[in-house]
């Protein structure tokens, strides 16, 4: 896949010898995969075996697809399998003549290669295939009858590209929000993969990855959000009085927790860096002694719950 387009290419060798190559170009990635590319290439290789002599003949197919190859043996119902089916019939043909004619001697092995790793020709046919995948295919006459007209779309590489441009589409409405903004301050890929990797630290209970979750969506329970939701009556700091306890006053400057907030001082000052709302929720360094801040005093913990950052359980 090259450019937003799929194509596959195969070469012969024979006693060492370059002898043959093969294209074929399946037009977009917007109706095709790699895996139809794959058993094409399968197709192709079994097609250029069928227009050899088979008197004698012993091939080694390499496919870097486990996938195609496992394909072979399913019940050929998915989308892409008809390739796999005409791949069959192919070896199936190969197979007949054989027994057809006890003199031929006929051995063919497919097989999976790690990125053809140690398979004379991989570079040539690496080439060869982004050359197709812009465009290039195979004057119609070399090509199987099964592939002379293009494929059907494939369903998978519809929905792939659907999905896509609904979670692109989605991703734009929820930078647009009130909490997509500030949460795009601290990260500005965010909504994307890397919170999760931040939150799935071992030592992290689920409990201390729910709470820092919370103070990022700015969802957490101090008194501003509780007071807005019509748990609280006053949106006042219980520490010091602070008319409005909100997030960044609870991490930053609340007085009554200057010394839980030694910690995260002393980390922002090794790295040479301001201790900031985005530093703290946004550095994954900053997980544990973050966990550690907010449960320092109890505060957060429902009654016959604690948690223990040291070994990332959560006790009832």
């Amino acid at each position: 896949m090259l450019e937003g387009k799929v194509g596959t290419a195969v070469v012969l060798f024979i006693k060492g010898r370059h002898t043959q190559t093969l294209h074929y170009h399946l037009r977009s990635n917007t109706k095709h995969t790699i895996h139809e590319a794959e058993l094409v290439g399968l197709l192709l290789g079994l097609y250029m075996l069928t227009t050899r002599n088979r008197r004698k003949m012993a091939a080694m197919i390499g496919v870097d697809n486990q996938a195609a190859i496992k394909a072979l043996t399913l019940d050929l119902r998915s989308p892409g399998h008809h390739l796999a089916q005409e791949a069959l019939q192919l070896a199936s043909n190969i197979n007949k003549a054989k027994v057809k004619n006890k003199s031929n001697k006929v051995s063919l092995i497919i097989c999976w290669t790690a990125a053809h790793e140690r398979l004379k020709g991989n570079e040539l046919v690496d080439r060869e295939a982004k050359e197709v995948a812009i465009g290039c295919t195979s004057n119609t006459k070399q090509i199987p009858c099964y592939l002379k007209k293009p494929i059907p779309t494939n369903p998978s590489a519809v929905k792939k590209v659907h999905n896509k441009e609904l979670k692109n589409e989605w991703k734009e409405v929820w930078r647009s929000t009130k909490r997509g903004k500030v949460v795009a301050r601290i990260n500005k890929s965010t909504p994307s993969s890397k919170f999760l990797k931040l939150i799935s630290n071992p030592k992290l209970s689920r409990t201390s990855a729910s709470k820092i979750t919370q103070l990022r969506l700015l969802h957490f329970p101090l008194n501003t959000y509780l007071q807005r939701i019509c748990k609280v009556d006053s949106a006042r700091c219980p520490a010091c009085r602070e008319n409005k306890e909100s997030i960044m006053h609870f991490l930053l400057k609340c007085p009554g927790y200057a010394h839980e907030r030694w910690t995260l001082t002393e980390l922002a000052r090794k790295k040479q860096k301001a201790l900031t709302t985005q530093l703290i929720l946004g550095d994954p360094q900053f997980i544990l002694p973050l966990v550690a801040y907010i449960h320092a005093k109890g505060r957060f913990t429902q009654p016959g719950e604690y948690d223990t950052t040291q070994n990332g359980n959560t006790m009832q």
